[in-house]
């Protein structure tokens, strides 16, 4: 019985250590962006260059981890609804998506209108 349990807490842990939300150490290592590193990044620019700023408070705005893996991250930005922001509650509906590579830091916007990342240019991106 305590073997089935150690076995199952050491399951538990190497599963946890090794989720999305953990930097990776070969990436670390290799000099490549943390996935704290690359939000961190997305969300100075977004706030920088005033991107949603004509119509959204920069704290209504949420940052979501769509996917990863060794030379990107995708991030969806949503609006946050409840408190301070309008809207339903309810929903949280998707403003923008964006994609940092790892090991280069570029940032691409997904272009919604022709389906495809392309290199971040704030003014390419009008939000009313």
């Amino acid at each position: 019985m305590s073997i089935r349990i150690f076995a199952l807490a050491t399951l538990f842990f190497v599963v946890a250590l090794s989720g999305p939300t953990m930097p990776s150490l070969a990436a670390e290592a290799k000099g490549h962006l943390t996935e704290r590193e690359a939000l961190t990044l997305l969300r100075q620019t977004i706030q920088n260059d005033s991107l949603y700023e004509s119509w959204i408070r920069i704290d209504c705005l949420q940052y979501w981890t769509d996917s990863s893996n060794e030379t990107h991250f995708d991030f969806a930005v949503r609006e946050k609804h409840g408190g301070i922001c309008t809207g339903d509650p309810l929903t949280n509906p998707v403003i923008d998506r964006f994609c940092i590579m790892r090991g280069t830091k570029a940032l691409l916007w997904y272009d919604l209108t022709n389906d495809v990342f392309i290199s971040y240019d704030p003014q390419k991106i009008i939000r009313k």
